[in-house]
């Protein structure tokens, strides 16, 4: 979308949405990818629908991406969703029990639904008990890592790392 469309769009919005509007706010932004626009409408009020946060998950999972990327980490962060119903998981369910069908599925989207519901020290000890490198280098590529995280990599893959950090 252009970005005057985009402005001229806005423009025309209400400053806050009620609730039945903002449910169905997104759809638009969605379909045109647009991180702009959707960023406004998240501020306007809008929420992200379970169906396209599934569909979101399903897309990064086949071809990672910014845009469904952004939208998986916006409905995670502000609790737009119930991610266990929508995910097929126990509602009792935490981010242990989404990395491991993460490692299972090799699912990225899995990963990036984990490190929003981790702390800092939870990301640090996942990268401790890495057993294989494939699985380090998922965790480096699809989680918010804090800082310093390189400290705790097993010795055995920290060549693989710095590699993955270098571009190599």
């Amino acid at each position: 979308m252009a970005e005057g469309k985009t402005a001229e769009f806005c423009s025309a919005l209400p400053t806050r949405l009620d609730a039945a509007t903002a449910k169905v706010a997104m759809n638009y932004p969605y379909q045109a990818k647009s991180a702009d626009l959707t960023q406004k409408m998240l501020a306007l009020g809008a929420k992200v629908s379970e169906q396209q946060f599934a569909d979101a998950c399903e897309k990064y999972a086949s071809k990672p991406d910014a845009y469904h990327r952004m939208v998986i980490e916006l409905a995670v962060r502000h609790e737009m969703i119930s991610w266990q119903h929508t995910l097929g998981f126990d509602n009792l369910d935490g981010w242990h029990e989404l990395l491991i069908r993460a490692d299972r599925d090799s699912n990225p989207s899995l990963y990036l639904v984990a490190s929003w519901l981790m702390t800092a020290k939870q990301k640090r000890q996942a990268i401790q008990s890495c057993q294989t490198e494939a699985r380090l280098l998922l965790l480096i590529k699809h989680m918010n890592l804090p800082k310093r995280w390189q400290e705790q990599v097993p010795e055995a893959f920290r060549a693989a790392a710095l590699a993955y950090e270098l571009g190599v």
